[in-house]
């Protein structure tokens, strides 16, 4: 867990960058930790690359609509995840539109937690 630590955007590249190295990281909690739309963009390739990852924790980082549909586009193809925090991450309703969307196509995600409104949405 790097809950709490600042990630800069050139952290969160780098990061992204021994994700797909990695076989033993299934659980990813970044909460708190300042990462903005620029930030979930350097993380992406990383996250792309990954076989192994179940859990993303995100909560509040101020990603807002830019980094969620960002998540958006990776969260409707891949088969592993299944499930995501975007608590108190700025995101309105075009990026949560964006992200049920994705959601909709996505059969492995069991749990998504997200939106100012800081309810879970069980995916059905």
């Amino acid at each position: 867990s790097l809950r709490g630590k600042r990630i800069r955007v050139k952290d969160a590249a780098a990061l992204g960058a021994s994700l797909p190295k990695s076989t033993l990281v299934r659980d990813l909690h970044l909460s708190r930790c300042g990462i903005t739309a620029d930030g979930i963009r350097a993380l992406l390739p990383g996250l792309q690359g990954n076989t192994t990852l179940q859990s993303l924790g995100l909560t509040a980082n101020p990603i807002l609509d830019a980094g969620a549909i960002a998540l958006a586009s990776w969260l409707a193809t891949n088969p592993r995840l299944r499930w995501i925090d975007l608590g108190s991450c700025g995101i309105s309703a075009l990026g949560a539109n964006c992200l049920r969307e994705a959601i909709a196509v996505n059969s492995t995600l069991e749990m998504v937690r997200h939106l100012e409104y800081e309810h879970d949405m069980p995916v059905a």
